[in-house]
């Protein structure tokens, strides 16, 4: 009966501290580099945009699987969604990341293209079925002039 108790502890004692690790590495920054080789560090809504925006799914992966964020917040008007930012270059597994998490497939900031329009404009059909599945409809009227910006 000793030894099982014992052995017992042990394990629970290594999964712990294999949690506690695993945790650690979840939580720590994005990190990368600037164009003239200097190295950065970013977190919270800062590391989500940089994610977006190099195509980087398997941090974004981590970040979203660690803490919730406002995947749909929008600052000014003209500025994007972190949808936008995925769907513009075709960002397939970062624009399917997002919607998993609950990114709206319709939201638009003020005077940007819906996500459909951006897919479709920038000829990404993958992306345009992408929105489809998960619930993008075709937007009443245009939101954005693409020879006018």
């Amino acid at each position: 009966m000793p030894f099982r108790l014992r052995t017992i502890l042990s394990v629970v004692t290594v999964i712990a501290v294999a949690l506690m690790l695993t945790m650690n590495w979840l939580r720590r920054p994005v990190t990368g580099r600037t164009l003239d080789g200097q190295k950065f560090q970013l977190a919270g809504h800062d590391a989500l945009i940089h994610c977006v925006m190099t195509n980087d799914a398997t941090a974004l992966r981590r970040l979203l699987a660690m803490d919730s964020y406002e995947l749909d917040r929008v600052g000014d008007p003209g500025d994007w969604t972190l949808l936008q930012h995925a769907l513009h270059p075709g960002c397939v597994e970062t624009t399917e990341l997002l919607l998993d998490n609950g990114a709206n497939p319709n939201l638009a900031g003020n005077g940007t293209p819906h996500p459909l329009e951006l897919a479709r404009r920038n000829g990404h059909p993958d992306l345009i079925a992408v929105l489809s599945q998960f619930g993008a409809t075709e937007p009443a009227t245009t939101t954005f002039d693409p020879d006018g910006g």
